[in-house]
C-alpha cells in the first residue's frame, strides 16, 4: 500500500468494465480517463466537529443513536453507489475542540466513556474497505487523525521514551488498521527528520501501511517529500508556487487537495464552480477530497462527472 499514487485496486484501467453508474461500454481511452479520475475522488465525512456539542466530543451525524453501521448504511453507501471508491473519515473518534486535534482521539474517547465511537467501528467499516458493497472492489477509507503535539507525546519524547511513544501511537491507530483503513495525520509536517513523529510514519510505511500527512512541506522539511500529503485548498491556492515550499515535481507521493472547507456541505455552491475546481485539480494529477453532496447533487454518477468535466475542458479549447 506504500507509494505515491492512488492505491492500485482503485486505479486499474479495464477498458470494458462496468463503471459505477454506467450501463454501457466505453472506448479504451474514455474508460481510462474515467477510471483515473474516479480513483482520485475522495468522499469527505467530518465526524469530529460535525456537532457543536462539546459534551459529545463534537460528534453528530446520529452516530450515538445509529452506531457506525447505521452511518455506513445511511450515509456512506449512497456515495459508493454513486461511484466514490475512496473515503476520508475526518476525526472519526471526535475531538475536545482544543487545538491541536488529537492523534490519540480513540484512546480519549474510550477513557471518556464514548463507547459508541469505538464499539462496532471495525465491524462496520471492514465490509466497506473489503468491497462488500462495491461488487468486490476494495474501497480506501482514510482515517484522518490529529497531531502528536500533545502533552502525553511531548513528555515521552522529551524523556527519550520511544517505546512508550510508539505504544500510545499504535494504540491510537489500532481500530482504523483493524478495519483495513489507511491513515492521515494532522500537522505532522512540522516534525523534523529526527522526531518521533517522522520515525512513527516511517515505521508504519515500513510495515506496509499507507500514510498521509498534512500539509505541503516547506524547504526546511524536505524529508517529507516522499510522503503522501493532504493540503487544504485555500493553502494550496495561496502557497503551492511559493519559493519557500518543496516544488510539485519534487513530491513523489500523492497530493490530495482538501476542498471540503472551500465547498461546505451545507452551502449551495453553484455546480459550475465546483466542477471547475474539481476538474482543474483532476486534470493536473491531484486527488480531491470533497463533501460528496457537492458532486452527487450536481451529476448523477461518477462517469457523468468525468464526462461533464471533459466536455467543459473541450469547450474551453473550441
Amino acid at each position: 500500500m506504500n507509494g505515491g499514487s492512488a492505491p492500485q485496486n482503485v486505479k486499474e484501467v479495464v477498458a470494458d468494465k462496468k463503471l459505477p453508474g454506467d450501463d454501457k461500454k466505453l472506448p479504451n481511452h474514455e474508460a481510462e480517463i474515467v477510471n483515473d479520475y474516479v480513483s482520485k475522488l475522495i468522499a469527505f465525512y467530518n465526524i469530529g466537529f460535525s456537532s457543536s456539542d462539546s459534551t459529545k466530543r463534537h460528534v453528530g451525524r446520529n452516530i450515538e443513536r445509529d452506531g457506525w453501521k447505521g452511518f455506513v448504511k445511511k450515509t456512506v453507501r449512497p456515495s459508493l453507489d454513486w461511484g466514490f471508491r475512496r473515503v476520508q473519515l475526518h476525526n472519526p473518534f471526535g475531538d475536545d475542540g482544543e487545538w491541536p486535534m488529537e492523534l490519540d482521539q480513540a484512546i480519549r474517547a474510550e477513557n471518556e466513556g464514548f463507547d459508541y465511537l469505538t464499539d462496532g467501528f471495525v465491524e462496520a467499516w471492514r465490509p466497506v474497505t473489503r468491497g462488500d458493497y462495491t461488487g468486490g472492489e476494495p474501497v480506501e477509507v482514510v482515517a484522518y487523525l490529529g497531531s502528536y503535539r500533545l502533552p502525553e507525546f511531548e513528555a515521552m519524547e522529551s524523556s527519550g521514551d520511544w517505546p512508550g511513544w510508539l505504544g500510545r501511537a499504535m494504540q491510537s491507530v489500532r481500530l482504523p488498521l483493524e478495519a483495513g483503513m489507511t491513515l492521515a495525520f494532522d500537522s505532522f509536517v512540522v516534525a523534523g527528520p529526527d522526531s518521533y513523529a517522522f520515525r512513527f510514519v516511517e515505521h508504519l510505511r515500513h510495515n506496509g501501511h499507507r500514510v498521509y500527512i498534512e500539509t505541503w512541506p516547506n524547504r526546511r522539511r524536505t524529508h517529507w517529500r516522499h510522503t503522501n500529503i493532504v493540503v487544504a485548498e485555500q493553502w494550496f491556492r495561496r502557497n503551492h508556487q511559493s519559493g519557500n515550499v518543496v516544488r510539485r515535481e519534487e513530491l513523489t507521493g500523492e497530493v490530495v487537495r482538501l476542498m471540503a472547507h472551500t465547498f461546505p456541505a451545507a452551502a449551495k455552491t453553484p455546480s459550475a464552480k465546483v466542477l471547475s475546481y474539481v476538474g482543474s485539480a483532476l486534470s493536473q494529477g491531484y486527488s480531491v477530497s470533497i463533501h460528496p453532496r457537492n458532486l452527487t447533487q450536481a451529476v448523477e454518477s461518477a462517469q457523468e462527472l468525468v464526462e461533464t468535466i471533459s466536455d467543459r475542458r473541450q469547450a474551453s479549447f473550441d
